[in-house]
């Protein structure tokens, strides 16, 4: 009977195709393959290599087996750039027992230089993209394996719909340089949204708000794969449509308080942008020290969505606070609590509270400088009183 082990002889490598061509000494049994036993390396020996998993094997003919690699192990392999680069850097290692003859043989041990190698030609597409509001995470997906690093994030526009043109009729945002990349190489790649970009597109009531309303167009050439392939973009009018979505469900935070008692107004500066509509001036506590506070009664703001809202105080509530006489008399005696119903951001989350036991304290403080003016008098010529009438609190 037969006693001689096969062996290897030959192989080639399409990376176009993802295709692994295998050439045997004499005929093997294509089901006693063990795809762990064929190992892509970068040398003959030592080096970059890739353990094979998984992919579709076909016996063309007795002695030549043709081997589609499974997408995991192709992206693998193209995540590589040390490994199956050219001819000089694509061996295959064929350990004992990776396969067998019709006899039940074991083949010999073998490592070979590929004798033929195609590279990657096929330029990568985008298949796919989610959005994450809360956590700012866009996460791409590609059709193969790409550099995160050639990424332009200014080619990557969100809109809320498909659009024949980006003119000044549609809702969209481009990324800029503020956003930053994660995930380098891989068919997958995160894009952390900046802190500029993250509140344009909040700003933007009709877009990023579900599914249905988030798209993504990218320009041509936006990012290459491993091989330098140029991205075949994706145009305004077939703007992907996002495969998940989360909404945005962080509240937003106050972060700075400034006073101006000259002209009655505070300025408050959030994280993230807020919805002027929902503004609740009766929701604010004006703290001093001591135990001392004094919550609004009323109030104003001609501010529109955004980071900082102005609120005008009311002429009692500001007559009220000089008559405490020492509250708001100084940055130190300057602080506010705010409750939850105060603001929300447009997403519909309210406003973190801030409560009256630690209160934020404000980073900038004009004084009261306006002077008192009289305003009207009253002379009693028989009790001899007279009454003074003034425009704002005196003491």
């Amino acid at each position: 009977g037969d006693s001689v082990a096969p062996r290897l002889q030959s192989f080639t490598l399409d990376m176009s195709a993802g295709v692994l061509t295998l050439t045997f000494s004499e005929t093997v049994s294509l089901g006693s393959l063990v795809l762990p036993g064929l190992v892509l390396q970068s040398a003959s020996s030592g080096g970059h290599y890739l353990v094979l998993q998984h992919g579709n094997a076909v016996l063309v003919n007795y002695t030549t087996i043709v081997l589609t690699l499974s997408s995991t192990d192709l992206n693998s392999l193209k995540q590589d750039r040390y490994l199956a680069r050219n001819l000089s850097t694509t061996y295959l290692n064929a350990s004992a027992g990776a396969i067998t003859d019709t006899s039940n043989i074991d083949n010999t041990a073998t490592t070979i230089r590929a004798s033929a190698f195609t590279p990657d030609t096929i330029v990568p597409t985008l298949t796919a993209f989610s959005l994450d509001m809360s956590t700012l995470l866009l996460q791409l997906t590609f059709s193969e394996t790409v550099d995160g690093a050639t990424l332009d994030l200014r080619s990557l526009t969100i809109q809320n719909q498909q659009y024949a043109v980006l003119d000044s009729q549609a809702v969209y945002v481009a990324l800029t340089l503020s956003s930053a990349v994660s995930g380098w190489y891989g068919p997958v790649v995160n894009v952390t949204l900046g802190t500029a970009d993250a509140n344009a597109i909040k700003l933007q009531t009709s877009m990023a708000v579900s599914q249905n309303t988030t798209f993504l167009s990218v320009a041509s050439g936006a990012i290459l794969d491993m091989t330098a392939n140029s991205l075949t973009g994706v145009s305004p009018p077939n703007a992907l449509r996002a495969s998940a979505f989360v909404a945005n469900v962080v509240r937003p935070v106050l972060l700075q308080l400034a006073v101006n008692m000259n002209i009655s107004q505070l300025t408050l500066n959030f994280d993230q942008p807020v919805n002027a509509s929902t503004f609740n001036a009766t929701a604010l506590t004006l703290v001093g020290l001591g135990g001392v506070q004094y919550r609004l009664n009323g109030g104003s703001t001609l501010s529109s969505n955004g980071l900082q809202i102005i609120v005008q105080l009311t002429v009692t509530d500001v007559n009220a606070i000089r008559a405490i006489g020492t509250l708001y008399v100084n940055q130190t005696t300057a602080r506010i609590a705010v409750d939850a119903t105060f603001i929300n951001d447009l997403s519909g989350n309210s406003v973190r509270p801030v409560s009256v036991a630690s209160p934020l304290t404000a980073a900038q403080f004009i004084g009261d400088g306006v002077r008192p003016m009289v305003t009207a008098f009253a002379l009693n010529m028989s009790s001899g009183e007279l009454i003074v009438t003034f425009d704002v609190t005196v003491r």
